[in-house]
Protein backbone atom coordinates (compact mmCIF):
# COMPACT_ATOMS: atom_id res chain seq x y z
CA UNK A 1 0.00 0.00 0.00
CA UNK A 2 1.12 3.75 -0.85
CA UNK A 3 2.38 5.78 1.88
CA UNK A 4 -0.18 8.10 3.36
CA UNK A 5 0.93 11.41 1.85
CA UNK A 6 1.38 9.98 -1.44
CA UNK A 7 -2.56 8.80 -1.07
CA UNK A 8 -3.26 12.68 0.37
CA UNK A 9 -1.74 14.09 -2.80
CA UNK A 10 -3.42 12.21 -4.88
CA UNK A 11 -6.97 12.27 -3.19
CA UNK A 12 -6.36 16.54 -2.68
CA UNK A 13 -5.60 16.74 -6.47
CA UNK A 14 -8.67 14.16 -7.52
CA UNK A 15 -11.07 16.54 -4.87
CA UNK A 16 -9.94 19.72 -6.39
CA UNK A 17 -10.37 18.45 -10.68
CA UNK A 18 -13.78 16.54 -10.14
CA UNK A 19 -14.90 17.52 -6.85
CA UNK A 20 -16.40 15.11 -4.11
CA UNK A 21 -19.17 14.16 -6.29
CA UNK A 22 -17.11 13.15 -8.92
CA UNK A 23 -14.64 11.38 -7.23
CA UNK A 24 -14.48 7.51 -6.25
CA UNK A 25 -12.14 4.89 -4.35
CA UNK A 26 -11.85 3.52 -7.49
CA UNK A 27 -10.07 6.08 -10.11
CA UNK A 28 -7.41 7.00 -6.95
CA UNK A 29 -6.65 3.26 -6.47
CA UNK A 30 -6.19 3.13 -10.36
CA UNK A 31 -3.77 6.06 -9.85
CA UNK A 32 -2.32 4.77 -6.86
CA UNK A 33 -1.68 1.27 -8.33
CA UNK A 34 -3.63 -0.82 -5.60
CA UNK A 35 -6.13 -3.92 -5.71
CA UNK A 36 -9.54 -2.09 -5.37
CA UNK A 37 -11.19 -2.12 -2.66
CA UNK A 38 -7.87 -1.14 -0.63
CA UNK A 39 -8.58 2.34 0.15
CA UNK A 40 -11.99 1.66 1.59
CA UNK A 41 -10.28 -0.55 3.75
CA UNK A 42 -7.92 1.53 5.05
CA UNK A 43 -9.93 5.05 5.47
CA UNK A 44 -13.67 3.47 5.73
CA UNK A 45 -15.54 5.80 3.86
CA UNK A 46 -14.85 8.65 0.68
CA UNK A 47 -15.70 11.53 3.18
CA UNK A 48 -13.28 10.16 5.63
CA UNK A 49 -10.51 10.15 3.41
CA UNK A 50 -11.88 14.26 1.98
CA UNK A 51 -11.38 15.21 5.33
CA UNK A 52 -8.39 13.70 6.23
CA UNK A 53 -6.33 14.52 3.18
CA UNK A 54 -7.73 18.15 2.25
CA UNK A 55 -7.61 19.50 6.03
CA UNK A 56 -3.62 17.88 6.46
CA UNK A 57 -2.97 19.94 2.80
CA UNK A 58 -4.66 22.88 4.02
CA UNK A 59 -2.87 22.35 7.74
CA UNK A 60 0.04 22.16 5.79
CA UNK A 61 0.07 25.57 3.87
CA UNK A 62 -1.64 27.01 6.86
CA UNK A 63 1.52 26.74 8.41
CA UNK A 64 3.83 27.70 5.37
CA UNK A 65 1.64 31.27 5.33
CA UNK A 66 2.05 32.04 9.20
CA UNK A 67 5.74 31.03 9.22
CA UNK A 68 6.32 34.06 6.17
CA UNK A 69 3.85 36.10 8.00
CA UNK A 70 5.71 35.92 11.42
CA UNK A 71 8.43 38.50 10.45
CA UNK A 72 5.70 40.77 9.37
CA UNK A 73 3.76 40.35 12.51
CA UNK A 74 7.04 41.07 14.59
CA UNK A 75 8.02 43.37 12.27
CA UNK A 76 8.31 47.68 13.58
CA UNK A 77 6.44 48.88 10.26
CA UNK A 78 3.72 50.67 10.51
CA UNK A 79 0.28 48.67 11.23
CA UNK A 80 -1.21 49.36 7.82
CA UNK A 81 1.90 48.43 5.71
CA UNK A 82 2.08 45.17 7.80
CA UNK A 83 -1.37 44.69 6.66
CA UNK A 84 -0.68 45.12 3.15
CA UNK A 85 2.50 42.57 3.44
CA UNK A 86 0.32 40.11 4.89
CA UNK A 87 -2.18 40.40 2.23
CA UNK A 88 0.55 40.02 -0.66
CA UNK A 89 2.10 37.01 1.30
CA UNK A 90 -1.33 34.94 1.17
CA UNK A 91 -2.16 35.87 -2.37
CA UNK A 92 1.23 34.62 -3.66
CA UNK A 93 1.29 31.83 -1.39
CA UNK A 94 -1.80 30.48 -3.04
CA UNK A 95 -0.18 29.97 -5.97
CA UNK A 96 1.86 26.70 -4.40
CA UNK A 97 -1.22 25.29 -4.03
CA UNK A 98 -3.74 25.72 -6.05
CA UNK A 99 -6.30 22.86 -6.03
CA UNK A 100 -6.59 24.14 -2.68
CA UNK A 101 -8.70 26.70 -3.53
CA UNK A 102 -10.64 24.76 -6.61
CA UNK A 103 -11.46 23.18 -3.60
CA UNK A 104 -13.17 25.27 -1.69
CA UNK A 105 -14.87 26.08 -5.14
CA UNK A 106 -15.99 23.08 -5.94
CA UNK A 107 -17.26 22.61 -2.16
CA UNK A 108 -18.69 25.59 -1.24
CA UNK A 109 -21.01 25.94 -4.45
CA UNK A 110 -23.08 23.04 -3.05
CA UNK A 111 -24.84 22.22 0.69
CA UNK A 112 -23.09 19.59 2.64
CA UNK A 113 -21.00 19.10 5.68
CA UNK A 114 -17.99 19.06 3.51
CA UNK A 115 -18.89 23.05 3.77
CA UNK A 116 -19.21 23.32 7.69
CA UNK A 117 -15.53 21.26 7.31
CA UNK A 118 -13.64 24.13 5.31
CA UNK A 119 -15.80 27.29 7.36
CA UNK A 120 -15.09 25.96 10.91
CA UNK A 121 -11.06 23.98 9.83
CA UNK A 122 -10.20 27.11 7.30
CA UNK A 123 -11.65 29.84 6.56
CA UNK A 124 -12.71 30.89 10.40
CA UNK A 125 -8.52 30.57 11.69
CA UNK A 126 -7.38 32.44 8.51
CA UNK A 127 -9.61 35.37 9.24
CA UNK A 128 -8.95 34.90 13.07
CA UNK A 129 -5.64 35.71 12.55
CA UNK A 130 -6.04 38.69 10.95
CA UNK A 131 -8.86 40.25 12.42
CA UNK A 132 -6.98 42.25 15.39
CA UNK A 133 -4.91 44.09 12.99
CA UNK A 134 -7.41 44.89 10.60
CA UNK A 135 -10.03 46.20 14.10
CA UNK A 136 -6.81 47.77 15.71
CA UNK A 137 -6.87 49.53 11.85
CA UNK A 138 -10.56 50.21 12.55
CA UNK A 139 -10.39 51.26 15.74
CA UNK A 140 -7.94 53.86 14.80
CA UNK A 141 -9.58 55.26 11.75
CA UNK A 142 -6.99 54.31 9.43
CA UNK A 143 -9.37 52.14 7.37
CA UNK A 144 -13.10 51.74 6.80
CA UNK A 145 -15.03 49.16 8.54
CA UNK A 146 -14.75 45.68 6.31
CA UNK A 147 -16.36 42.27 7.40
CA UNK A 148 -15.09 38.87 7.44
CA UNK A 149 -17.41 37.88 4.38
CA UNK A 150 -15.59 40.61 2.27
CA UNK A 151 -11.80 39.70 3.95
CA UNK A 152 -12.86 36.12 2.75
CA UNK A 153 -14.08 36.62 -0.43
CA UNK A 154 -12.10 39.85 -1.41
CA UNK A 155 -8.74 38.65 -0.60
CA UNK A 156 -8.55 34.20 -0.27
CA UNK A 157 -11.45 33.82 -3.06
CA UNK A 158 -10.49 36.72 -5.15
CA UNK A 159 -7.40 37.90 -5.41
CA UNK A 160 -5.96 34.47 -5.07
CA UNK A 161 -8.47 32.76 -7.66
CA UNK A 162 -5.96 33.88 -9.95
CA UNK A 163 -3.91 30.69 -9.39
CA UNK A 164 -6.68 28.16 -9.33
CA UNK A 165 -8.10 29.79 -12.93
CA UNK A 166 -4.43 29.46 -14.13
CA UNK A 167 -5.44 28.49 -17.87
CA UNK A 168 -8.44 31.61 -17.88
CA UNK A 169 -5.54 33.94 -16.62
CA UNK A 170 -3.29 33.14 -19.31
CA UNK A 171 -5.33 34.40 -22.26
CA UNK A 172 -5.17 37.93 -20.12
CA UNK A 173 -0.91 37.55 -21.19
CA UNK A 174 -1.45 39.12 -24.34
CA UNK A 175 -3.57 42.61 -22.86
CA UNK A 176 -1.43 42.63 -19.51
CA UNK A 177 1.95 40.81 -20.21
CA UNK A 178 3.36 37.42 -18.63
CA UNK A 179 2.10 36.42 -15.45
CA UNK A 180 4.23 37.53 -12.38
CA UNK A 181 2.79 35.90 -9.05
CA UNK A 182 5.02 37.92 -6.87
CA UNK A 183 3.94 41.50 -8.79
CA UNK A 184 0.73 40.49 -9.02
CA UNK A 185 0.15 39.70 -5.46
CA UNK A 186 2.31 43.33 -4.99
CA UNK A 187 -0.05 45.36 -7.01
CA UNK A 188 -3.36 43.52 -5.35
CA UNK A 189 -2.69 44.28 -2.14
CA UNK A 190 -1.89 47.49 -2.69
CA UNK A 191 -5.23 48.14 -4.43
CA UNK A 192 -7.19 46.63 -1.64
CA UNK A 193 -5.25 48.69 1.44
CA UNK A 194 -5.81 51.81 -0.71
CA UNK A 195 -9.65 50.49 -0.96
CA UNK A 196 -9.87 50.28 2.07
CA UNK A 197 -7.79 53.78 3.68
CA UNK A 198 -9.88 56.57 4.83
CA UNK A 199 -8.97 60.04 3.88
CA UNK A 200 -6.60 61.92 6.26
CA UNK A 201 -7.00 65.40 7.77
CA UNK A 202 -6.22 67.24 5.09
CA UNK A 203 -9.15 65.79 2.95
CA UNK A 204 -7.00 63.50 0.94
CA UNK A 205 -6.03 59.91 1.17
CA UNK A 206 -3.36 58.59 3.65
CA UNK A 207 0.23 57.30 1.77
CA UNK A 208 0.86 54.12 1.40
CA UNK A 209 4.59 54.01 1.43
CA UNK A 210 4.84 51.01 -1.20
CA UNK A 211 3.03 53.12 -3.96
Amino acid sequence: MSDEPEIFAIAVRAFADRGFAGTTFAQMEEELGVSAGALAERYGSLDRLWELAVLEAFNQHHDLVFNRCAAVFASHAREIDRLEQLIAIFIESAGEHPELQRVIDHEGAHESPRVDTIFQHVVAPLIDAFRPMVDSLVTAREIRPISDREVFFLIANGAAAVHALAPLSARFDERAGAFDAGEYARSVARLIVAGLRLPDRRGGRGSITSL
